[in-house]
């Protein structure tokens, strides 16, 4: 308990084997549907993506960053 792996070892799998990819993804889907976990549907995704504009230096009071 408490493992975590290392992105790097994430990283390299997926390269390792991202022909198996879609297919995996696939079956834990349809594993998913049939436990009820997930079903046929609309899904919508949030990507917006917002330039940062603070600088971290004008956030420092007393040595921490807010």
């Amino acid at each position: 308990m408490g493992h975590k792996p290392d992105f790097r070892t994430i990283s390299d799998f997926r390269k390792d084997h991202l022909e198996l990819l879609p297919g995996l993804f696939k079956q834990v889907v349809q594993i998913a549907m049939k436990l009820g976990y997930a079903s046929h549907g609309h899904v919508s995704t949030y990507g917006s993506k917002v330039k940062a504009k603070a600088s971290k230096h004008k956030d420092l009071i007393t040595g921490l960053l807010l």
